[in-house]
């Protein structure tokens, strides 16, 4: 929406100038969104964007917390990204540590090869180290994690010198020198703080011709007759090549939920038998694994042959220095059809019978439920019909390990997302709601009570900010489930573990769903979730799902134990 009309009349003074040409520099090199953290000190750049806005040129967006801002802009990217463009998003703070509460995003964005261009107001250069009001070393504060940086003088001295520095910025966000991620433009302003914004104007960035790197064909590094497994991993490519590979090559494929190759012949209970596999000569990598361990052990062996693929953003991953190869693209499937090895088919289907066995178990009327089966009837409701169910945004901690662990393999890819570039907790509400603005679509986000606290204040929106439709379903546990199935959760440590690590908050989703002005619902059993999840999601709204499952640890263990002896005839 736009607030206002044209303006009558424009100021002139340096500093309007100097925002006015970045914001027409960041506009004429691809930015369609910039979100505004309200302050005094990046008032210039505001009220340029806010001009730029009634001019039709760019959505401006209000964020009052910059961390939420930070994942907003996050989410704003992974949704243009979706609709098959690499846009930059610009984040527009004052200065001080409102710079600093970037930085998580910032780091995420890095990991995951987002575009974002972080404009970040700062007093004159000639008040650092001084001691004055909310002035510190802003240049530099994200460390490693930008693809590049410039640092802004305080007056338009020299115009056509400014614009190129938002060009190369844009040029390097966007990867056209290597891989997308983001940049900082460190802008020092001066008074007047509050003149009148310059006249619009877009300044039209060049163009370079794209280049497509690698030889086609079949590559060398690559071998046909190995005994090979395909993983893929957490990705925004296209994963229909690599199902295609798998099924022409017979190459068990390994695939995470978040992977677009995460269907057809893909295994869903790899994770229980992977290391009982022997033979295993050579493994292609997709995308960005950090799931599981046994996939992690796999990529650290040094004894066999990978090779790893560049994803959508031109990041390959190799986490132990074992990768003795790297390709531009998965290669083109053979014009064959060659079946899975009976074995892998086996082991799989073993594992899912005795899942099974404790997914079809319903609780009682007002016991908790298995999170385990909440999250496979989540992960069911999205597969059933991917094309019509809503973005699904996983928290990155416990809630895709849930998927991972025991849902099915759907028949064609589901629409599954998840911050895992450093699989952070934070801003995941954020992101959410800046992928359903960008899209237009509505967005189901899954997460632990922990996540949904850690980002609360993505639920907050402005009175004159566009609605979104967001509907967050928690799976409160009461705490930090994900660390219960990890050492610190073992007999060791049964004294420090609540305090510690579960971490249990005082807390009523209820009420702070009222207070926000969220739908609420209170999931009594799991086919109260199920008729919710066939429902069209309009509007934000809350629900919540009991599943503190009491002795839900030695639960896991026993399947554990199950799956153990179910596999033990096959590997014996």
């Amino acid at each position: 929406m736009r607030f206002g009309s044209a303006q009558p009349e424009y100021g002139t003074d340096p500093t309007a100038l100097l925002a006015r040409n970045i914001v027409g520099a960041l506009v004429g090199s691809g930015v369609k969104h910039i979100v505004i953290s309200p302050g005094s000190r990046n008032a210039p750049l505001t009220y340029a964007a806010a001009a730029a806005e009634r001019a039709g040129l760019v959505k401006t967006h209000v964020r009052i917390d910059e961390r939420t801002a930070g994942f907003f802009a996050l989410g704003l990217a992974r949704g243009e990204a979706l609709g098959g463009e690499v846009s930059p998003v610009a984040l527009c703070t004052t200065s001080g540590t409102a710079v600093a509460n970037l930085h998580p995003a910032i780091a995420e964005a890095d990991a995951n090869g987002i575009p974002l261009i972080a404009v970040t107001a700062d007093r004159p250069a000639r008040l650092r180290g001084t001691g004055a009001n909310q002035t510190t070393w802003q240049v530099g504060i994200f460390g490693q994690n930008l693809r590049a940086q410039a640092d802004l003088p305080a007056t338009d001295s020299a115009p056509a010198a400014v614009i190129g520095q938002v060009f190369r910025l844009s040029a390097a966000a966007t990867g056209q020198d290597g891989r997308p991620g983001p940049v900082q433009l460190n802008v020092c302003l001066d008074s007047p703080l509050a003149g009148i914004a310059a006249e619009p104007q877009i300044f039209t960035a060049p163009t370079r011709p794209k280049t497509e790197g690698g030889a086609p064909g079949w590559p060398a590094a690559l071998k046909k007759d190995a005994a090979t497994v395909i993983v893929a991993a957490d990705d925004t490519g296209d994963g229909a090549n690599i199902v295609a590979l798998s099924r022409a090559m017979g190459w068990p494929l390994l695939a995470e939920p978040t992977s677009p190759a995460c269907y057809g012949p893909a295994l869903a209970h790899y994770l229980y038998y992977l290391d009982k596999m022997e033979g295993i000569e050579q493994v292609l990598v997709c995308g960005h694994p950090t799931l599981s361990r046994p996939i992690t052990a796999l990529l650290s062996r040094s004894d066999i042959n990978i090779v790893a693929v560049k994803d959508a953003t031109g990041r390959y991953t190799d986490i132990a220095g074992t990768v003795n190869a790297v390709l531009e693209r998965v290669p083109e499937a053979p014009a064959s059809q060659v079946p899975l090895p009976r074995k892998w088919l086996a082991a799989d289907k073993a594992v899912e019978k005795v899942l099974a066995e404790r997914l079809s178990v319903r609780a009682e009327a007002g016991e908790a439920l298995d999170p385990l089966q909440v999250a496979c009837a989540i992960w069911t409701a999205h597969a059933t019909d991917p094309h019509t169910a809503p973005r699904l945004l996983f928290g990155a901690s416990n809630t895709i390990r849930l998927v991972d662990r025991a849902g099915h393999t759907p028949d064609s890819a589901v629409n599954a997302l998840a911050n895992r570039g450093l699989a952070g907790i934070d801003g995941t509400i954020s992101c959410g709601r800046g992928i359903a603005t960008a899209t237009g679509a509505p967005v189901r986000v899954v997460v632990g009570d922990l996540t949904f606290l850690h980002d609360i204040g993505g639920l907050i929106n402005g009175r004159y900010e566009q609605d979104a439709d967001l509907q967050i379903v928690v799976l409160n546990d009461a705490g930090g489930s994900i660390f219960a199935g990890l050492e610190h959760g073992g007999s060791n440590h049964v004294e420090d573990f609540p305090r510690y690590f579960a971490t249990p908050q005082n807390f009523s989703l209820a009420a702070l769903a009222a207070g926000l002005g969220a739908e609420y619902q209170m999931v009594g059993d799991l086919g109260d979730l199920e008729r919710l999840l066939a429902m069209p999601v309009r509007g934000v709204s809350i629900i919540e799902v009991d599943t503190a499952v009491p002795g839900l640890a030695q639960l896991d263990r026993n399947v554990a134990e199950k799956i153990s002896a179910a596999l033990q005839p096959l590997f014996s």
